[in-house]
């Protein structure tokens, strides 16, 4: 795995915490903060940061499943026995 997709990983981990603080963010602009500056800074950044993120998971989960992965079938033949049919994805 790449730096780039454990990182985005790490990051995404605390996507519950990323959330309160963009929910607190944005009550902090509703009531009228000294420095809105600060909160839109946060919001944009935690929004970049988190696109980004799901962008390079998901692009190299994809990666990863069009590599290694094969498809195993099972199937009954006249006799009772299980036979199996292995396909590989493309």
């Amino acid at each position: 795995m790449s730096i780039l997709f454990l990182m985005s990983m790490f990051f995404l981990s605390f996507a519950p915490l990323w959330i309160c603080i963009v929910c607190i963010d944005v009550k902090s602009l509703i009531d009228g903060a000294d420095c809105p500056y600060t909160e839109w800074i946060g919001l944009c950044l935690i929004v970049f940061a988190f696109i980004i993120s799901i962008i390079i998971v998901v692009k190299t989960l994809k990666r990863q499943m069009n590599q290694n992965c094969q498809e195993y079938l099972g199937y009954f033949s006249r006799g009772g026995e299980i036979r199996h049919d292995n396909r590989g994805l493309s």
